[in-house]
């Protein structure tokens, strides 16, 4: 097996909580994990080939990552040893094993119908092929055929029932069609079989907290962190799970603890700037949305809420430039009601600044 492919889902869409023009909260970090088989050859005795570890991968626990000789090509001794030319099984075997090989090089390629054939054949040739069905659920994932994919997932977990990576990878495409209950129980068929599997217990710690089921995500999330300490993302959702429960000061040491692990983690220093605005630490807050936007310079949210830390210390100047930058971004961005925020707060200010007397 590859080491596992963890993706990174960050939804655009933005929680905004209404308080001085509101703050603009990000969501939950959400990682698919796709694990894709590599080819395991046959020439004349059963050997193993595993292939480099793919190009791009971000957030991989290489702790966890194994190499495994995969049932579906598992023969009996003496077919290892004395492969007859002539077996019709035999010959069937390595021909959908082939398919297999092909579908796995034309990842690289990023050829999604090819790789669909490949399998398509090779459970054709071989309709017991649980980690066929298994890869083009993963292709399927990948083009945003999520019921085909639930299909393919569900078929690999028939022939394989205990399959945790088919019951994780089915878990995430049903919690992106909604189906929040299914995709829970399918992280919790994945933990009965594999108990220290930590990215199930992430998942499903945000699945958790979709439902409102702010202390069982909690649970999940740290019990992800117990089995991998260094799990970034698990300690930054963790946080928001923290803020939504008013526990300010431990939202921070998550966040905390995220950067530290992550010192450009932009989305934790924006979110520990938030809670520092909650407890009233503007000063605190100015200098996480700063790093935010230092990290990147067009975070247009950082600069809003930052033009209210200001605000609120009465900098009046340093607000209205803050604001100004994000009607600025905001337009750029094509996000007309933020756009009109923006400007309504530079029209307040500046009245405000008007109207108020001068100091003699």
């Amino acid at each position: 097996m590859s080491p596992l492919r963890e993706y990174e889902k960050l939804q655009i869409m933005l929680k905004c909580v209404q308080k001085f023009g509101g703050y603009l909260r990000l969501p939950m970090v959400r990682p698919h994990l796709y694990a894709s088989f590599y080819p395991l050859m046959l020439v004349g005795s059963l050997s193993v080939t595993v292939l480099g570890e793919l190009a791009g991968l971000s957030t991989v626990n290489l702790a966890s990552a194994k190499t495994i000789i995969s049932p579906s090509l598992s023969l009996n001794q003496s077919s290892v040893h004395n492969p007859s030319p002539f077996s019709n099984q035999f010959l069937i075997s390595q021909s959908a094993d082939d398919y297999f090989s092909s579908g796995l090089e034309k990842y690289e390629q990023g050829d999604f119908p090819g790789r669909i054939a490949d399998y398509t054949q090779a459970i054709r040739l071989k309709p017991n092929y649980a980690d066929a069905y298994y890869n083009r659920g993963i292709v399927k994932s990948d083009i945003e055929d999520l019921t085909g994919a639930i299909v393919d997932y569900s078929e690999a977990i028939r022939l394989k029932p205990s399959y945790p990576e088919a019951f994780l990878n089915r878990g995430n495409a049903k919690d992106d069609l909604g189906d929040i209950n299914g995709a829970i129980r399918d992280y919790s068929q994945a933990i009965r079989i594999k108990p220290d599997y930590g990215i199930a217990y992430y998942n499903r710690g945000i699945s958790q907290n979709k439902l409102k089921k702010s202390r069982a995500a909690l649970a999940d999330y740290s019990e992800a962190i117990r089995l991998d300490p260094e799990y970034v993302n698990a300690y930054y959702n963790r946080g928001i799970v923290k803020d939504e429960l008013r526990d300010y000061k431990g939202a921070i040491a998550d966040y905390s603890e995220a950067i530290r692990l992550d010192p450009e983690y932009v989305n934790a220093y924006y979110n520990r700037g938030i809670v520092k605005d909650e407890l009233r630490d503007y000063k605190g807050a100015i200098a996480d949305y700063s790093e935010a936007i230092r990290l990147d310079p067009e975070y247009v949210n950082a600069y809003y809420n930052r033009g209210n830390a200001y605000e609120l210390l009465k900098d009046t100047s340093k607000a209205i430039a803050d604001f100004q930058i994000a009607a600025l971004l905001y337009r750029k961005n094509g996000d007309t009601t933020w756009l009109n925020k923006s400007r309504q707060r530079i029209q307040s200010l500046e009245q405000n600044a008007t109207q108020s007397p001068k100091k003699k």
